[in-house]
């Protein structure tokens, strides 16, 4: 999962939950951080591969890119990676 305070426009992420089989890969728009004061309605707004607009998503439901995603020149500035450890498949 991420935490919110790493959440920038443009960094890249993916969700992915049970049942999913494979993850929705996206880009961050926005966060409701600045005008939310409860914790547990935080929420990150992505835009995801084939959508037109945005969706909410809680920060526990989305992951950094593993590091092997990582090419020159792709990534945006400052783009934070998962370590394999930490990748929803994880055991």
């Amino acid at each position: 999962m991420i935490d919110i305070k790493d959440a920038k426009h443009g960094m890249h992420v993916f969700y992915q939950r049970e049942p999913m089989r494979t993850p929705e890969y996206g880009t961050i728009i926005r966060t409701n951080e600045s005008d939310c004061s409860n914790p547990s309605r935080l929420m990150v707004f992505v835009l995801f591969l084939w959508d037109s607009t945005p969706k909410a998503c809680r920060p526990d439901d989305l992951y950094w890119p593993p590091d092997y995603c990582a090419f020159d020149d792709v990534n945006p500035a400052g783009q934070k990676f998962s370590k394999p450890e930490e990748m929803p498949d994880a055991h």
